[in-house]
């Protein structure tokens, strides 16, 4: 015979199990559906004005301030963006509920696990930069790889630590062995050229912001800025104008970014994007196939983009900054 008591108590059990399910939240997370496979990264603290204080904690513990922002989830074989399209403050404050309340991570780099933690959801947003912003947990050994440089400084241009891959399942294998090279041969950058002239066929020589004069150039003046290589022989080439030819043609002293190639194992080239930093690779979703995520700069805006399929498939996340 079982126990009234007993039985009373597995009556609320049941209960509150099926609130749980109907609001959509895991019973084993409270706030975070483990089934659901989420991405993002941990970040370096920009200061959101002039006057702000400098990125410690405090002269005692000179620990960088650090931020969480998700950004992608896995649905199927798609990846997706969280909401980031507030243009208004109303829009920006309910933001903030389409983002879980706690996530627990897996942080990924160079194919390698380096941490666990948690991070939650904060009470309120005020910034548009703060687009899916979370706080990592206060106690939590956030690691920091390299030190502060302006390759992911972004529109700011403050230096800034490199971005860390977060991942809420314990996916941080890289299969497909991305791998930075310090040599490339000149065959294979060759091979982008002519993509390159097809996107930017002429040089904007012009110091005046009302006027328009360009010139061509020459493949000699195409200069390699960073190039990676896959176990599998893939290429990821980023090539851009040197800019003494830039400086010379004009006197301007602003510098294309870079333009970023993607040549896959027949060697056939396509261009990805340009403005942009490799952060990391890893397969994030347990595919057997590693997806690589960028950080990108612009004008008033910066973002990560996430390729996958082997670069035939790309999703973006991306805020500004007024």
């Amino acid at each position: 015979m079982i126990h009234p008591h007993f039985d009373a108590l597995r009556s609320r059990i049941f209960l509150f199990l099926s609130i749980c399910i109907a609001l959509g939240y895991s019973i084993q997370c409270f706030g975070q559906d483990k089934s659901k496979l989420i991405l993002g990264v941990l970040e370096y603290y920009h200061p959101k004005w002039a006057n702000e204080s400098p990125n410690i904690i405090s002269k005692e513990n000179p620990t960088y301030k650090r931020q969480v922002r998700i950004m992608f989830m896995k649905e199927g074989k798609i990846w997706k963006s969280f909401n980031h399209d507030a243009s208004t403050p109303e829009e920006l404050a309910g933001s903030l509920k389409y983002y879980p309340d706690t996530v627990s991570w897996f942080a990924a780099f160079d194919g390698k696990l380096v941490s666990e933690f948690r991070s939650f959801k904060p009470d309120s947003i005020g910034w548009y930069s703060d687009i899916g912003l979370h706080m990592a947990d206060p106690n939590a050994n956030l690691p920091v790889i390299g030190k502060l440089t302006k390759e992911f400084s972004g529109w700011n241009s403050d230096p800034s630590l490199r971005p860390l891959v977060l991942v809420s399942q314990n996916n941080t294998s890289d299969p497909d062995g991305w791998k930075v090279i310090h040599s490339v041969d000149p065959s294979i950058i060759g091979l982008c050229f002519p993509e390159f002239h097809r996107i930017q066929p002429t040089v904007d020589t012009s110091s005046d912001e009302d006027r328009v004069d360009t010139v061509a150039y020459e493949d000699k003046v195409i200069i390699l800025n960073k190039a990676y290589r896959s176990s599998n022989g893939e290429y990821l080439i980023a090539l851009s104008i040197d800019p003494a030819f830039q400086h010379a043609c004009a006197g301007s002293l602003e510098e294309w970014p870079a333009s970023w190639f993607y040549l896959d194992t027949r060697k056939t080239v396509r261009f990805i994007g340009s403005g942009m930093r490799l952060v990391d690779a890893g397969d994030y979703d347990n595919d057997g196939t590693s997806e690589v995520l960028f950080w990108e700069s612009g004008y008033n805006m910066d973002g990560y983009v996430l390729f996958y399929n082997h670069f035939s498939r790309k999703v973006e996340f991306s805020w500004g900054y007024n």
